[in-house]
């Protein structure tokens, strides 16, 4: 036990937070500025159409997915408001015809008949091969091991990669012509400079690469369920870089986090404005992480001076406190200190069921998260991977409840994360005050280093990520990818106390360039936090606010909006340990 004991612990919730990537659609308004151009133009030629014939050698039975339910009844629970995937090559051909039709619109009709068009196809046929395809995602995360579920997935994926593909490709066209002010109105920069980027890109060339992207993936999946995933997961890595890569330059990109960055994620920042967000860390986040060691530390000594049989109680006493966040009862009610409506919202998801729970965890390999059914506007959990307790749904329940107040507006990632990682905090504050005090101070210092362990994890994954992207020459092999993750977190932590040299195995390859979105956003939750221990009714209403108003806000306006500080801002400034711990003092002894 001794000092093994909070170190353990400390790693073994950083592993698993960070295993949990929390899947969401959200989009944002915010980004680099997007000159939206109109040129003079002339109508174009109209192109005789051919028969649409998909590409498909397999045998997919529509509905097939209820034999796969079946099949698993025993080890997955599937709850009854959500519905089994079905779709058919007959509905694929319709969606492409109705995308070729907006082709027709836009060379002989007026940009009024064209975006009406295109509002029709992207909120009818399109909105349910979206739903399909997260429905086929979401089944293969189930039936992990089930061929069936793979190859819906697969087939699914290439149908909705070519299907954008090409409605991308019409957004490039009319982004060049008189059309695109009519077109575009209503859209936000990052998404008009989003859709032509991929539109100029669209070719079979790169819609071959994300089939490939796909493929590696599944094969990555196979191998975690080895024993030795970490060398053969290794082994693979440089050709996911080479393929994903490949497809970012086919974009005109030159690689693949520079992609990422500007296209898959909706941020606001770029990979140079991460270096602001590297010195709060380094500045301020590793001293306050030494602090709070050295504190918990002191403690362990006060421990380990007592008499044996007092040692035991106060580790035991510990461990039930660390285990309080799992109590059902204290959750239902945390929901309810935050507000009726908060708790209202939690009832009708476990009431309407839409949630998949994942019986065995060996079945899948996904932890949790939260997605929606764009056809339907209607958010889910996925539940697997590990055992679910109070702190998961925390998580995952911040993430539901944002998305249920407008299921069609939309938000960055960093946005999503700061809902579902603010509830976690709230319901760590929450918890605090209920043990004695000298337990209580343990476990709450615990839970810091456990939150700024997982923002320089982060940011030490984002920053490995970039490397590698850029340089993906100089690290052809697993020894040269550990000694390169080594030398990052070096600059931040020990990195044997930390993670290892090889935990970048276990993350680079499922929402390769995600991570970051995770690290800035934890930075804010530390300070709501803070708020809570000092005044919990005050921080529950700056909770409500990153999620509940109107029309569409950024990352950055929503923090300005609840009154809390930008990690993007030269002017950060983290808070004072000492005046922490006062402020849990004074709270435990009211």
């Amino acid at each position: 036990m001794k000092r093994l004991l909070m170190k353990f612990t400390v790693l073994l919730l950083a592993l698993l937070l960070c295993l949990g990537v929390i899947g969401c659609r959200p989009a944002t308004q915010n980004g680099e500025d997007t000159t939206q151009g109109a040129t003079e133009g002339t109508t174009q030629a109209v192109v005789e159409r051919e028969p649409i014939v998909i590409d498909y050698e397999g045998d997919l039975t529509p509905g097939g997915t209820p034999e796969i339910r079946a099949e698993y009844a025993d080890l997955v629970y599937v709850g009854k408001g959500m519905p089994a995937f079905y779709y058919t090559e007959e509905q694929a051909i319709e969606l492409l015809e109705q995308i070729e039709d907006l082709y027709v619109i836009f060379e002989t009709g007026t940009p009024e008949e064209l975006r009406a068009a295109y509002d029709k196809v992207k909120n009818g046929a399109l909105a349910e091969m979206e739903t399909q395809e997260v429905l086929a995602t979401a089944e293969y995360d189930l039936y992990r091991n089930d061929p069936k579920a793979e190859e819906n997935r697969l087939w699914m994926s290439a149908l909705l990669s070519d299907a954008n593909g090409r409605i991308e490709k019409l957004c490039s066209r009319v982004y060049e012509s008189p059309a695109a002010e009519v077109f575009f109105e209503g859209w936000s920069e990052v998404e008009i400079r989003i859709k032509v980027a991929k539109g100029k890109g669209y070719s079979e060339e790169a819609l071959a690469l994300l089939s490939q992207h796909d493929e590696l993936l599944v094969q990555y999946h196979a191998l975690m369920q080895q024993e030795d995933y970490y060398d053969t997961t290794a082994a693979l890595y440089p050709e996911f870089v080479r393929v994903n890569n490949a497809y970012a330059q086919k974009l005109g990109y030159d690689n693949y986090m520079d992609y990422v960055y500007e296209c898959r994620y909706k941020r606001e920042y770029t990979p140079d404005d991460i270096a602001q967000v590297r010195k709060v860390i380094k500045e301020q986040l590793v001293p306050l992480y030494d602090q709070i060691l050295a504190e918990l530390f002191a403690m362990e000594a006060q421990i380990l001076a007592e008499p044996e049989e007092v040692q035991q109680a106060l580790f035991d006493e510990i461990h039930t406190r660390m285990n309080l966040g799992s109590d059902n009862e204290k959750f239902l009610s945390y929901l309810q200190s935050i507000s009726e409506s908060f708790a209202d919202t939690y009832a009708e998801l476990f009431e309407k069921e839409y949630y998949y729970l994942a019986k065995d965890q060996n079945l899948s390999s996904s932890t949790a998260y939260t997605n929606i059914l764009p056809s339907r506007g209607m958010p889910f959990l996925y539940l697997g991977g590990s055992p679910v307790n109070a702190k998961t749904m925390a998580h995952e329940y911040g993430h539901y409840y944002a998305f249920s107040l407008d299921p069609y507006r939309t938000f960055s990632y960093d946005l999503a994360e700061l809902h579902s990682q603010g509830s976690e905090w709230m319901y760590e504050a929450y918890l605090s005050g209920q043990h004695t005090p000298f337990v209580d101070r343990y476990v709450n210092l615990s839970q810091l280093i456990f939150g700024i362990d997982n923002i320089i994890l982060c940011v030490c994954v984002d920053e490995f990520e970039q490397t590698v992207y850029a340089n993906p020459e100089k690290y052809p092999d697993a020894a040269s990818l550990d000694a390169l993750y080594t030398e990052i977190v070096s600059g931040y932590v020990d990195p044997e106390m930390f993670t290892g040299p090889s935990y970048w195995r276990r993350v680079a390859f499922d929402w390769p360039g995600y991570y970051i979105n995770y690290g800035i956003s934890m930075i804010p939750c530390l300070e709501l936090y803070y708020l809570a221990e000092s005044d919990y009714e005050s921080a529950a209403q700056t909770y409500l606010s990153l999620s509940d108003y109107e029309g569409t806000l950024t990352f950055s306006e929503v923090l300005e909006r609840a009154g809390l500080q930008n990690p993007l801002d030269e002017e950060y400034q983290i808070f004072d340990l000492e005046a922490l711990l006062a402020l849990m003092q004074q709270k435990q002894s009211s």
